[in-house]
């Protein structure tokens, strides 16, 4: 849930709360659970009973966007606004860099590193929207205005395939990949938030997995998905190789979220009906060591 407030000076000010469980979806998720009766159902009365936040980020507004099938997308909005929701920063670099911020000062009063108030500041300051709108309105601004263009930079991807083929050639790139990904396993999250740890052991771990396809740029993009969902929400639904990916990195709840796919979509429901959450930090509220 997020208050805006429209100051004398015209300057917008918006805080955040989210409710426990803090969830994130993939956008698979959000259609499989958004287009079935059943699950629709499901998740929204453990939601709303919960208290629980569903957070969205640019990255499932980008893939919305690509969707195309209004009514699919229609639906999905609905089920956003059918319970509380905010927004997540998915682009880790940020993230970390405010989370340096906390470090560095950490007496001072700071916003949750993870969330994403600008999207919210740059849709209102667009268009003509109330204080309160609601999260859906918001996001179709998003999908019919300017295009969002935060990970759409096909150079990025092709940078990281050159610097995976790289990895993957050179057996020295390879071995220190796989020993900072095993040093990083033994020694635990450093801070509150597992964000950089995550972050460093995914590249490795793509490295170390020659098999592990990475040639789309749609597959690097999918990274947005798992980072700092993974660091900053007590649950999650991804796909079935990152999943694989978090569990290789030894870290589990509540030190990260719960992690689910496809195939665990069913065990997904019975923790968010039944797991009080409640041995989660949020690092956001506590000071980063």
């Amino acid at each position: 849930m997020f208050k805006i407030r429209k100051h004398r000076n015209g300057k917008i000010s918006i805080k955040e709360r989210y409710g426990r469980p803090a969830v994130y979806l993939d956008n698979w998720a959000l259609n499989d659970i958004a287009l079935e009766n059943h699950y629709r159902n499901r998740f929204i009365k453990a939601m709303r009973r919960r208290n629980g936040t569903l957070r969205v980020s640019v990255q499932n507004i980008d893939e919305l966007n690509k969707q195309g099938d209004w009514g699919q997308i229609t639906s999905i909005l609905k089920m956003i606004d059918s319970v509380d929701s905010g927004f997540l920063n998915v682009n880790v670099t940020e993230v970390i860099e405010r989370e340096d911020k906390i470090i560095k000062n950490p007496f001072i009063k700071h916003n949750d590193p993870s969330g994403d108030v600008d999207l919210i500041k740059s849709r209102l300051q667009s268009r003509s929207l109330p204080l309160d709108p609601n999260i859906s309105e918001i996001i179709s601004i998003a999908i019919l205005g300017t295009p969002v263009k935060r990970y759409k930079d096909v150079a990025f991807a092709d940078l990281q395939k050159r610097k995976l083929d790289l990895g993957r050639s050179a057996q020295k790139i390879a071995k220190r990949a796989k020993e900072r990904f095993h040093k990083a396993k033994q020694g635990g999250k450093k801070y509150d938030a597992a964000t950089r740890e995550l972050n460093s052991m995914a590249y490795d771990f793509i490295i170390i997995n020659e098999t592990m396809g990475m040639s789309k740029s749609s597959e690097w993009y999918d990274l947005n998905h798992v980072i700092v969902p993974v660091a900053y929400c007590d649950i999650v639904l991804v796909d079935k190789k990152w999943k694989a990916f978090v569990k290789q990195t030894g870290f589990e709840f509540p030190d990260i979220a719960m992690i689910f796919d496809k195939k665990s979509l069913d065990e997904f429901f019975v923790q968010l009906e039944t797991n009080s959450f409640s041995q989660v930090n949020k690092p956001w509220k506590n000071k980063i060591k």
